[in-house]
């Protein structure tokens, strides 16, 4: 329900486009939205991972990255990743992206030629007495963010 609202009203504010990335579980409202408004694109897990290669949406999805154009805000739900590299998040779903998949996205973004990453967070997160393995792929998430934008920065400036 939180996510629904979040991007109710993103889009209330006039947002441009949301782009959702892995995903896999969503609420009747949420499908409502993904399927009615024509500002939400969604790249749902199974098809960028299919055992099919051929039927795999993967490079489809990288080129609209490529080609996004303006300033863009990264939100980063960690519970998109596939659930055995973040069992301690609010909803651990199986069959999410790869940890290497969301590096090359997280990387492309900041490649992307048009447009400017204005912000980034990363979310989702819960501790576990257990393992930290939800916080540890936050954190490397978040440093390969920071390193991008590190790395555009520098080539701003050249």
């Amino acid at each position: 329900m939180e996510r629904e609202v979040w991007r109710r009203r993103t889009l209330e504010e006039d947002v441009g486009k949301i782009i959702q990335i892995g995903v896999r579980a969503y609420s009747s409202e949420e499908k409502e939205i993904i399927e009615s408004n024509e500002r939400v694109k969604t790249w749902f897990a199974r098809d960028l991972i299919s055992i099919d290669s051929e039927h795999s949406n993967w490079n489809k999805m990288i080129n609209q990255i490529k080609n996004l154009s303006g300033p863009v805000w990264l939100s980063f739900d960690i519970d998109g990743l596939d659930g055995f590299l973040v069992p301690a998040t609010g909803t651990p779903v199986p069959g999410g992206l790869s940890f290497w998949g969301a590096n090359k996205i997280i990387q492309e973004l900041f490649n992307a030629k048009d447009s400017q990453v204005i912000g980034a967070d990363v979310n989702e997160i819960s501790t576990s007495p257990d393992t930290n393995l939800t916080e540890f792929s936050a954190a490397l998430i978040a440093t390969k963010i920071i390193a991008c934008h590190i790395m555009s920065m520098k080539e701003n400036l050249s």
